[in-house]
């Protein structure tokens, strides 16, 4: 048996924990924000090359998120742009982030 000061040690330990996760995503999810308005401002300005960048970078972080799904909508989108630039080392990263993420959704589901 734990001592109830072990308990509640672990107890305020788990505490921090989950403010420290919900910190995370809070900060991940204000990431996506800012980064979703670059890509439309350089949509807007015709900047390609910075709305890939940005897909991408979306992409990553709703990865670390676990939100797989959104993260695929951003690769393809990255996809598309390094296609219409002919950017054969930014499409097989697209190629590879994709697989990526439809294998985990797929893990998710089982």
């Amino acid at each position: 048996l734990k001592s109830p000061d072990r308990i509640q040690e672990t107890e305020i330990k788990h505490v921090a924990d989950s403010n420290r996760i919900r910190d995370l995503e809070l900060n991940l999810r204000k990431k996506i924000a800012d980064y979703a308005r670059v890509a439309d401002a350089c949509r807007r300005e015709g900047r390609i090359t910075g709305e890939g960048h940005a897909n991408y970078c979306m992409g990553v972080l709703y990865d670390n998120l676990k939100e797989y799904d959104r993260a695929a909508v951003q690769y393809m989108k990255f996809l598309d742009i390094c296609s219409k630039m002919n950017d054969h080392g930014g499409a097989s990263l697209a190629f590879n982030c994709l697989g990526i993420a439809f294998y985990l959704m797929a893990k998710q589901d089982t």
